[in-house]
């Protein structure tokens, strides 16, 4: 076990010796693995009978390499790496059998991160947690509708966030998802999570009551999952509150008041021929237009706008706000009620839409570059491809470099015409050193 290249330094951190000869763990990974797990002091009988070293070498590997205190370290490595592996391959039989359920045979902790600061304290939270357990550990990000709202500073936030899990050892990942709390579940069901990490800062009652608890809702949900749950610091959010004007268009308001105005214009001139009641669900067209393109907000505008325009133009007394017939009263409000529910339920269908476009996007860009990656014959493709997705998705020009004896060396370019400046070379000189 000590020969397995990832364990180099957790082997040299108490052997005192580093090993050179080491292989690269997918020859571990690729390989059936069969243990024959034998007690320290029984290995060190056997050295001691030389049948293992011959008998010089044997006394100089017990007072070195081969104590009871290290051997004991890497027979526990040797487990643990038999372990996780039976674990790897009894995922890949759920998954290709589509079993439900988590099989904690072994633990896996997966941590649910945001854009906020606080995600940071969690990313380190969660580390300790596998540390302790000794369990692989994956940090998530749940894309919902609201990420698209995301300014240059959350996504950075975010970015730094998910950086931060994968430079401490986790698996990281980014799911789409119409809501949290189900884009959460089920990832954690696909990968068998038998713990999760949360964060739950304090809030008022009031932003309870309108958008409950994430965390109360993955408890309840969670069924056969422990739920951490870590109180952190609440931020507050300054550039979000200083900068919703500079966000706020006036586009959708406006274009939301047009077809409302244009609705009510069509209806004042039905109203010799229709009655009052059957012109009132007219208005819920502009409601639908206006939320199912441009989002919630327009389309809330849009059906208080048209809720007051049904009253002030249709209702008798006409071109007032009053109301003389009670029956009138109660459909005003059903009207009113019933747009605010229409244009939340055009808004979610939108933000779905637009949520199974992006991912469709984001699996077509995966399945080319898979293709393309798929089609080189030789290494020189295979860079020329990668660098033309790299220039591609960045809207840049892209170089790869490789090392040589004469330092580094151009492998790959887009344009292929590039041409190297002294900067270029001392950077990439500097990142292969």
């Amino acid at each position: 076990i000590q020969h397995v290249e990832s364990l180099n330094d957790v082997v040299a951190s108490f052997t005192k010796v580093r090993v050179r000869e080491t292989v690269p763990d997918h020859v571990l990974e690729q390989a059936e693995i069969e243990i024959v797990d034998i007690p320290p002091d029984e290995l060190i009988e056997r050295l001691k009978d030389g049948k293992v070293y011959v008998p010089e070498e044997a006394s100089r590997a017990l007072s070195h390499f081969f104590s009871k205190s290290n051997l004991s370290a890497l027979r526990e490595l040797a487990l643990r790496r038999a372990a996780q592996a039976v674990d790897a391959q009894m995922l890949d039989h759920l998954r290709a059998h589509a079993l439900a359920g988590s099989f904690a045979g072994g633990e896996r902790v997966l941590v649910a991160v945001s854009e906020r600061p606080e995600a940071e304290a969690l990313v380190r939270a969660a580390k300790r947690l596998a540390d302790a357990l000794r369990a692989p550990w994956t940090a998530v990000h749940v894309e919902t509708g609201r990420s698209q709202s995301f300014g240059t500073a959350e996504q950075q936030a975010l970015a730094r966030t998910l950086a931060l899990a994968a430079q401490l050892g986790a698996a990281t990942a980014s799911v789409p998802a119409t809501d949290i709390v189900g884009g959460l579940a089920a990832y954690a069901r696909e990968i068998r999570a038998t713990q999760i990490v949360l964060g739950k800062s304090s809030r008022s009652w009031w932003f309870e009551l309108r958008h409950g608890s994430v965390v109360d809702r993955v408890v309840r949900s969670a069924e056969g999952i422990a739920v951490h749950v870590l109180p952190v610091a609440s931020t507050p959010d300054r550039t979000r509150r200083r900068n919703w004007r500079e966000g706020l268009e006036a586009r959708p308001y406006l274009w939301s008041l047009g077809l409302v105005a244009a609705t009510t214009a069509f209806c004042v001139g039905l109203r010799h021929i229709l009655e009052v009641d059957n012109i009132a669900m007219l208005f819920l067209l502009p409601v639908l237009a206006a939320a199912g393109r441009f989002g919630l907000c327009p389309g809330l505008l849009a059906g208080l706008i048209s809720a007051l325009a049904y009253n002030f133009f249709l209702l008798p007394p006409l071109y007032t706000l009053s109301i003389s017939n009670p029956e009138n009263v109660i459909a005003f409000f059903v009207l009113l009620i019933v747009a605010l529910v229409t244009s939340q339920l055009a808004a979610a269908m939108r933000a779905q839409a637009e949520l199974a476009k992006r991912s469709a996007r984001q699996n077509a860009a995966l399945a080319g570059f898979a293709q393309l990656v798929a089609q080189a014959a030789n290494h020189d493709e295979l860079a020329q491809s990668i660098c033309g997705e790299i220039a591609r998705l960045f809207h840049v020009d892209a170089m790869m470099f490789g090392p040589s004896a004469d330092g580094a060396t151009l492998i790959a370019a887009v344009p292929r015409a590039h041409e190297i400046d002294q900067i270029d070379l001392a950077a990439a000189n500097w990142t292969l050193e």
